[in-house]
């Protein structure tokens, strides 16, 4: 009887350690998941009067909106917006995501780095540098024509 009960014993411990097994393979092998994502919200235009009333660009910047989708505090390092192969990136000192929410950061494009015409070759990149990695998002051709519609307001507004 000893021995048939120390066979239960063995034989209860293959199966769980069986179960176990099969659960951690079932757990790695589902599909990861993104940590986050980076969508560009929309383009904003800061102009203003000189004293001679004219309107002059202030400032014209990319609202990017950064979600957390993990149940975990996400830190924002920095956002870089590239145009073609020129640049502007702002440094982004203690912004933390909570977990599972979204933030919008202002990227901007600097003061004299807009370009006058957009087409399709032109190329907007937003790069993002998160404690979960980096991400670079190219826009759309939709976001391209809103930047061009504002692009054609500050040429419209300044002659």
């Amino acid at each position: 009887m000893e021995l048939e009960t120390y066979q239960l014993i063995l034989d209860t411990l293959t199966a769980l350690g069986t179960c176990g097994a099969v659960i951690i393979s079932l757990w790695m092998s589902r599909p990861n998941k993104p940590r986050f994502k980076v969508k560009a919200v929309n383009s904003r235009i800061d102009m203003a009067l000189n004293k001679s009333s004219q309107i002059r660009l202030h400032e014209h910047y990319l609202l990017v909106n950064i979600e957390n989708l993990r149940d975990v505090q996400m830190q924002v390092f920095s956002v870089f917006l590239r145009i073609n192969r020129d640049g502007s990136g702002v440094e982004l000192q203690n912004t933390y995501i909570p977990a599972l929410n979204s933030y919008n950061v202002k990227a901007s494009f600097g003061k004299d780095s807009l370009p006058y015409t957009i087409d399709k070759k032109t190329k907007i990149i937003c790069e993002v540098s998160t404690s979960f990695g980096d991400k670079a998002y190219t826009l759309t051709k939709k976001e391209k024509l809103l930047l061009q519609d504002h692009i054609n307001h500050i040429k419209s507004a300044q002659s």
